[in-house]
């Protein structure tokens, strides 16, 4: 079975993008953020009703939009870390190791 393959748009792969940098990036670290400012009884955020939803979507947001921007200008910055780096393939020693004949 052959699967068909469709090109998408650069729209929607920015809108996929950024929902993505949202969901998984920026709204768990600001989430995270609100709680260590409750945990330090900080009341400027967490003391308003509703200011912490609003400073966690404001600031997801405009995070992924930045992120998002500055990743396209920077691509070879921003690659991920994982990356395994080349490595020659071992090949086999010249001389035997003291001690290898030994039986």
């Amino acid at each position: 079975m052959k699967a068909i393959t469709v090109a998408k748009s650069a729209a929607l792969n920015l809108l996929e993008g950024l929902t993505l940098v949202i969901i998984c990036h920026a709204l768990p670290t600001f989430a995270t953020t609100v709680m260590m400012l409750k945990l330090a009884r900080e009341q400027r955020i967490v003391g308003d009703p509703g200011g912490a939803a609003v400073f966690v979507s404001i600031a997801s947001v405009l995070f992924a939009l930045i992120v998002c921007t500055l990743g396209r200008s920077f691509r070879a910055s921003s690659r991920p870390m994982s990356r395994p780096f080349s490595i020659r393939p071992c090949r086999s020693p010249t001389r035997s190791s003291p001690g290898a004949n030994v039986r």
